[in-house]
């Protein structure tokens, strides 16, 4: 296989990070990394039409990132409290009209208003299984914008060089970053603890991305930051898909509002210190990267996307 590169955008809250990866077979270079700073949400940028000078600020901002970039995809990354998101199984034999009728119906059924929200939507395949009756089902990920979002985005990312962009949950680039750290080191979990948890503590929320032998599995948020409250919901998580808190065999933390008090309540729930998620640990500096001066865990869901 030969080298390709991609490039991963995180807009969170009036932060937006953004990150260029080189792969070659397995290898890593990170070639850009960096963030930038607003005076206003990413949020109030795509949804606000009466602040039309929020899109230009931040269309000038990426071209500025992006002036000289190789990269050939571009992948947005949302969290969930800024997005719709749920997992959903559908037979393998339904048609692609089928699948996507499925889909759209219960991405309608998420929105709260008395008028369905115009969604736009972006789908994956995350896991099979085989159903006691012997069909096969595949579990979707969904990940939902409302229209007004994704046209106004649009609008941002068609100035740039990419030949095509992505949506993605953060979420989906954490537990990437896990799976290419898993691979690189070449750690097979053990069968009695075959799931991996990271938790990313933000301010305005929670979020979990659960893994199965390295991969992606599931993922929630709550919309709470407080170190006791993400026990009680990562158990509650747990619980809700049958899987006993011993069959976790590591804890990883990330995000921009992590506590120190999050160490000690999570390795007394699930008898493992949790370790700070680095996704430095799989990508080689390029020369004219920057050096270790920031917070690397803030990136994860950034570079997990773009590798």
């Amino acid at each position: 296989m030969g080298a390709y590169v991609q490039a991963g955008v995180d807009l969170y809250e009036s932060t937006l990070r953004y990150a260029e990866v080189e792969r070659n077979d397995q290898h890593y270079r990170l070639l850009k990394l960096g963030s930038c700073e607003f005076d206003f949400t990413m949020a109030d940028a795509l949804s606000d039409s009466t602040q039309p000078m929020y899109l230009e600020t931040l269309a000038e901002a990426l071209s500025d990132v992006f002036a000289e970039s190789i990269a050939s995809d571009l992948h947005i990354v949302f969290h969930p409290s800024d997005c719709y998101s749920f997992f959903t199984p559908l037979y393998v034999d339904l048609t692609e009209e089928q699948r996507k009728y499925r889909l759209q119906e219960e991405a309608t059924l998420l929105t709260t208003n008395s008028t369905p929200v115009p969604l736009h939507l972006t789908a994956d395949v995350v896991y099979t299984e085989t159903l006691e009756n012997g069909r096969v089902v595949e579990w979707f990920h969904v990940l939902g914008v409302e229209e007004r979002v994704h046209k106004h985005l649009t609008s941002v990312l068609d100035v740039l060089p990419h030949s095509s962009f992505r949506f993605n949950l953060s979420t989906r680039g954490t537990a990437n970053a896990i799976e290419q750290m898993a691979l690189r080191e070449n750690i097979e979990p053990r069968p009695e603890a075959a799931y991996t948890m990271a938790i990313g503590y933000y301010k305005t929320h929670i979020e979990y991305a659960l893994c199965k032998q390295n991969r992606w599995f599931f993922s929630h948020h709550a919309d709470s930051n407080a170190a006791v409250d993400s026990v009680y919901f990562a158990l509650a998580l747990l619980r809700r898909l049958h899987i006993d808190r011993s069959q976790i065999g590591q804890v990883f933390i990330y995000g921009e509002d992590i506590e120190g008090e999050v160490f000690s309540v999570l390795t007394e729930v699930f008898e493992h210190t949790p370790e700070v998620l680095n996704p430095m640990e799989v990508v080689t500096l390029d020369k004219k990267s920057p050096g270790m001066h920031f917070t690397a865990e803030a990136y994860v869901p950034c570079i997990g996307v773009a590798m």
